[in-house]
């Protein structure tokens, strides 16, 4: 009996522990992308509009907290773009050609869910510069 309970005790921690680790790496992220603001980095006027055109991947990698060295995998942007992983790398080609984001398959094998990616510098200052020139929606 006790052996249970310590099993559904462990269970639960690591169902916690899973569900809201992705929390803390966000948190991290963003705070790294706010320093890496306050850093002077040149931006292209192409970058920019690149960042306007792709602001939704863009900013999805920023909420999640995929900044420079913080990478998430495809999976999880995908499932928070609602698509799959095969859409999210095809959408992340020209941001990735204009150095905004990278991708890293170094373990994924031929699994597209399993490459890493994130912002680079320039693509957190492009897309803080393509949010400040875009207009909101009322």
């Amino acid at each position: 009996m006790i052996g249970l309970i310590a099993a559904l005790f462990v269970s639960i921690f690591f169902t916690l522990l899973n569900r809201y680790s992705h929390r803390l790496v966000a948190h991290n992220g963003r705070k790294h992308a706010r320093e890496v603001l306050e850093k002077e980095i040149e931006v292209s006027e192409e970058q920019i509009k690149a960042s306007q055109q792709h602001r939704e991947l863009l900013s999805t990698l920023y909420t999640l907290g995929a900044v420079e060295g913080v990478r998430v995998r495809t999976r999880l942007v995908a499932h928070a773009l609602n698509t799959n992983a095969t859409m999210v790398l095809r959408t992340a080609r020209e941001p990735q050609a204009a150095g905004l984001l990278y991708t890293s398959a170094v373990d994924a094998g031929n699994d597209e869910e399993k490459i890493f990616m994130a912002l680079t510098a320039e693509g957190v200052h492009a897309l803080s510069r393509a949010t400040q020139a875009t207009p909101q929606r009322a």
